[in-house]
């Protein structure tokens, strides 16, 4: 069963003010059995047994009982942050000790322009838009323009395949842990933790995404990030589901990727100087 909204969406940051009416259950019209000095209160939870985060202000509105106000401050939306979040309004009747229900449900804070560093992303818009030309017609409303925040989820895995595979400049004897000694010393094991030098590079975009593999890097994080956006959807498509198309997809992409050599420029020349065979098992990892 969905519950009621309050009125439009408010973005953080923004006043939200939403006009209401108490209806008479029997008749469904304007009810006449409240006045001024009913009082109103609102309470603004995250559902369940959870304490309220907000009261907005409540009083009745202009043009009197039984229409109401309640207005969230902008400081409220941007403490609640963007979601879906439960709502109570209740009205105590005056000369009595009798409190009714007046509103129960939820009220919507959306997302507002602020100061948040963009996704590092491998692949653009276009390139998805190339594979899939319809995508952005059932993109889901709550994602970042251009695909960002899926793009960046590409590249978060294209990272962690490379971090997996890299060997790395490590036979020489580290300080610390037995593992950090095998792995220098003796050259028999590898730990898998995420090597910060390769890290560094990558940061600073030294994966080239040029010439004929750093164009299929790029291809495959087109693939891998059109997955990230089925993958949530209902529904299908030319009676393909969404999520058999983002498994086609992400497939692809893995596939892609697997088969390639990556490289790496260290030192901002434009020419490779490190690559990393993605097709291979490193037999020395623990």
């Amino acid at each position: 069963m969905s519950l009621p909204v309050i009125g439009p969406p408010v973005a953080a940051g923004v006043d939200g003010v939403w006009t209401r009416c108490l209806n008479d259950p029997r008749t469904g019209r304007p009810s006449l059995d409240y006045s001024a000095a009913d009082v109103l209160t609102a309470r603004v939870w995250a559902g369940g047994g959870q304490p309220t985060l907000a009261t907005p202000a409540v009083a009745w509105a202009p043009q009197g009982p039984p229409y109401y106000q309640v207005t969230l401050a902008a400081s409220q939306a941007a403490a609640l942050g963007p979601g879906q979040w439960y709502c109570l309004v209740t009205v105590a009747l005056a000369g009595t000790t009798t409190s009714q229900e007046a509103f129960d449900g939820v009220l919507v804070v959306t997302d507002a322009p602020g100061t948040a560093t963009a996704p590092r992303v491998y692949c653009g818009r276009v390139d998805m838009v190339r594979i899939a030309p319809w995508i952005e017609s059932v993109g889901a409303s709550g994602q970042q323009a251009g695909f960002a925040d899926e793009r960046g989820v590409a590249r978060d895995f294209t990272e962690t395949l490379l971090q997996r595979h890299y060997r790395g400049n490590r036979w020489f004897p580290r300080q610390g842990t037995l593992d950090h000694l095998l792995d220098g010393v003796l050259g028999l094991y590898r730990p898998g933790r995420q090597d910060v030098t390769l890290q560094g590079w990558l940061d600073a975009g030294g994966l080239i995404l040029a010439g004929p593999t750093g164009t299929q890097v790029v291809r495959a994080n087109a693939y891998l990030a059109l997955a990230e956006v089925l993958e949530p959807l209902i529904g299908d498509r030319g009676k393909t589901s969404y999520q058999a198309l983002a498994a086609r997809f992400r497939a692809r992409g893995e596939e892609i990727l697997i088969n390639l050599t990556p490289e790496i420029d260290t030192d901002g020349d434009g020419k490779a100087d490190v690559v990393i065979e993605l097709g291979n098992v490193d037999v020395l990892r623990g």
